[in-house]
This record gives C-alpha cells, structure tokens and sequence, in this order.
C-alpha cells in the first residue's frame, strides 16, 4: 500500500496545507479517504489520476472533509462516463449525497454506490459481539476475518477516548489527527480535537509501529513543536506535509 497526503491543514486551507484528502493506493483499489475543498487539485499535483478512485470513505460531514466531492464526481464522470464510484460513510450519507447533487446545476454520470455505516454496530461487531440487524442476528465470524498483513488505521476529528487503541492496535501506520500542540489541551478540549501528546499516547497504548501527525491548526505556520511535543512520548512519529507519500 501507498499513501499520498493531500492535506494536513484542519478546518481552512493555507498556503502550505490544503484540508483533509489522503489516497491509499492498494492493488487496484484507489481508496480516497475524505475528499476536502481543493482535493482533486491536489491530486494533479501529486500526479494521481481523478479517475483513479474507486472508493471515497467519507469520516464524516464537516465540509472540511467533503467540500471537494461534487467536483472530484463532475470531472470523474466527465472523462470515464458510467464510472463506478462506491461512497462509504457514516448514518445520513444517503440523504446528505442527494443534498450534495442538488447543490449546483449537474449531470451526475458517474455510477454511485453509496453505504452508509452505523458506527454503535461496528463498535459492537469488534468487540466481538453479535449486534441485531432488523430481525437477523450477525455474529461477528460472519461478516470479519482476519488476515495477515498490514495495517492501516485513519482517525480524523476526535477527542481522546478508549477505542482509538482498540482500532489502532498493533497497526503499522496510524495517521492521526493532531490539532494542536501539547500547550493547548484547553483549545483542544473546546474544538474537540487531540493535541500532539493525545496523539502519541494513543499510539504508545495501540503499539502501532509508525505515529503520522495530520489536521493541522492554521495556528502553526511549521509545525516543529507539535513533532517534538508527540516525539517525546512515541519516538516513531512523523509529521505530514502536503503531497508526502508513505509505505505500509
């Protein structure tokens, strides 16, 4: 798996760091996990083809994260008309999908395959749990297996809490939201978001392998501080920046 960072800045672009878009390149999947304002440019630079993506997993619906979708849709249904594009995201997905396409005058051409997942279920099925499905009950070996081979976990917009280790246990690269540095756990709290020692102590506690800082205040022009505050505690930690690509 490749990884091509599209944007490390939270909430508004700047010169340096466009908002949240990564690709995950893996055989012939194009995995683009959240898509926003500006993430198809983005890709041009970094020499990734729009139609490329065969998934769009949408976090969730901050426009931060999404703000670019109707465009990535236009210009992918533009040069490969009847596309298949599956969208993966949290309950709402369909209505807000809908919402997105009436939001200009457009000619959706793309064949859009939109799902929607219920985060208490998936919560519950890795807990190892069986969870109640309308009249059916889905056990856990039904629908999970696993695999050897890498891991990688992606966690966006977040306040600490016990399933960040749970989801990020043992995985090779864990790219991780860190808004703010260590000095700011008030501002954090307030915006609900992870500082930089949030971050790597998530990572000590999952014994991920590699800790990646991304979703960047606009604050920090560099972000020395926040690299030095999440070193201290997890060594193995790396800042993105805009157009980084990374191996798993």
């Amino acid at each position: 798996m490749e990884l091509t960072v599209l944007g490390t800045s939270s909430m508004i672009p700047t010169k340096e760091r466009n908002v949240s878009g990564y690709f995950l390149a893996f055989e012939k999947e194009g995995i683009l996990l959240d898509c926003g304002e500006g993430t198809q440019r983005q890709m041009n630079h970094a020499g990734i083809r729009r139609t490329r993506v065969t998934r769009v997993l949408i976090t969730h619906w901050h426009g931060d994260h999404v703000s670019g979708l109707i465009g990535l849709l236009q210009t992918i249904g533009n040069e490969e008309p009847t596309t298949k594009l599956e969208v993966h995201g949290p309950q709402e997905t369909k209505k807000r999908m809908q919402h997105l396409l009436q939001s200009c005058v457009f000619e959706n051409k793309v064949q859009l395959e939109i799902y929607e997942h219920d985060p208490n279920w998936m919560r519950e099925i890795c807990e190892g749990k069986s969870v109640h499905v309308g009249k059916m009950v889905v056990k856990p070996e039904q629908v999970t297996f696993v695999e050897n081979g890498k891991k990688f976990v992606y966690i966006p917009d977040t306040t600490l809490n016990k399933f960040i280790p749970m989801l990020a246990k043992d995985a090779d690269v864990m790219l991780i939201e860190s808004t703010y540095a260590a000095d700011l756990p008030e501002k954090a709290e307030e915006y609900m978001h992870l500082t930089a020692n949030d971050a790597a102590m998530m990572a000590q506690q999952a014994n991920v392998k590699r800790l990646v800082l991304t979703h960047f205040s606009q604050r920090y022009k560099e972000v020395s501080q926040i690299q030095s505050d999440a070193s201290t505690i997890f060594p193995e930690t790396v800042c993105a920046y805009d157009f980084m690509k990374i191996k798993v």
